[in-house]
C-alpha cells in the first residue's frame, strides 16, 4: 500500500538530515554543481521551440536540507534566462521576484526559507502582455515516483499555483529536484486527485522525462 503522505515526508526529511550531517563543504559544492549540470541538460530539451534566447524560468532558493540550487540559479542567469524566485504570501499564495547574483534576501515570515527582496509579480502581472511570462519551472519536492508524482513540502503553495496554471491554460514544463535516493518506485506514497504530476525529475546523478 502507498505510504501516507505525511509519514513518508517525515521519513524523507529524517534521511536528509542524516545525510546532510555527513556532508563536507566540498561535498556540498560538488553536489550543487551536479544538480546544476543535470538541470541545465534537461532544460535544453524542455524549452519550447518558439521560446526566445532569454527564456523565463522559475526556480527557488533551497532550504537547508533541500537539493542546493545556487549553482543552478547562476547557470540560468549565464544562459540568459530571466530567473524568477517565489516569495510566500498569506493564504498560501506566491508572488515572484526577478533573481540576480547578489540580490538581497530575507527570511520568510511564513516558511523556513530565504526569499529575494524586490518588486513582486502576482499571477496576473506574470502573464500580462508586458510581463516575463513563464516558460519552465523547477520545483522543490521531498520525493518523486517513477510515474512523475511529486510529494511536496506540505505547505500547499505550489499546489495552488500549479492549479491556477492549469485552470488558465498555461502549459509550463515542470521539473522537480530531489536527491537520487528520493526518486522512488511508483506507488511509494499516496497521490490525491488534485496532485499535479511533473514532467521530469532532476537529481544529482540524472534527469528523467516522463513524456507528458
Amino acid at each position: 500500500m502507498p505510504a501516507d503522505k505525511a509519514e513518508f515526508r517525515t521519513v524523507q526529511r529524517t534521511r536528509r538530515r542524516a545525510d546532510a550531517a555527513l556532508r563536507t563543504d566540498d561535498d556540498a559544492a560538488r553536489l550543487s554543481g551536479s544538480f546544476a549540470a543535470q538541470a541545465m541538460a534537461w532544460l535544453s530539451t524542455a524549452l519550447p521551440a518558439d521560446v526566445s534566447s532569454a527564456p523565463s524560468v522559475a526556480c527557488y532558493l533551497n532550504a537547508a536540507l533541500e537539493p542546493p540550487t545556487l549553482a543552478l540559479l547562476g547557470a540560468l542567469r549565464e544562459r540568459g534566462c530571466t530567473v524568477l524566485v517565489p516569495v510566500c504570501l498569506p493564504g498560501h499564495l506566491m508572488e515572484w521576484v526577478r533573481w540576480h547574483p547578489g540580490i538581497e534576501v530575507r527570511r520568510s515570515t511564513l516558511a523556513p526559507v530565504d526569499e529575494p527582496v524586490g518588486p513582486g509579480l502576482g499571477f496576473q502581472e506574470l502573464f500580462a502582455a508586458d510581463g516575463p511570462g513563464l516558460d519552465v519551472m523547477f520545483l522543490p519536492a521531498t520525493a518523486v515516483d517513477a510515474a512523475g508524482n511529486r510529494l511536496g513540502q506540505g505547505g500547499g503553495y505550489y499546489d495552488r499555483f500549479l492549479a491556477t496554471l492549469a485552470d488558465t491554460g498555461h502549459d509550463v514544463p515542470l521539473a522537480a529536484l530531489v536527491f537520487d535516493s528520493e526518486f522512488v518506485p511508483e506507488g511509494s506514497f499516496a497521490v490525491g486527485p488534485l496532485d499535479r504530476p511533473v514532467d521530469a525529475v532532476v537529481t544529482e546523478q540524472q534527469w528523467r522525462s516522463f513524456g507528458k
